[in-house]
């Protein structure tokens, strides 16, 4: 079975450092989950609201 995506549009989509889910869609993490599991910094949304920052991406 061949991807739905085109190969071109795949590579834009990992240079940009979107991950590739099955074979039709992409998503990018936000920059905070990355500070919370490596810095232990939350986002505004964790210290306000008390939205766990790995909820979002």
């Amino acid at each position: 079975m061949e991807n739905l995506v085109p190969s071109s549009l795949i590579e834009t989509l990992k240079k940009q450092k979107y991950h590739l889910i099955g074979r039709h869609s992409a998503v990018k993490r936000c920059r905070w989950l990355h500070e919370t599991l490596v810095h232990d910094r939350p986002c505004y949304k964790q210290k306000f609201y008390g939205i766990k920052t790995r909820q979002c991406i």
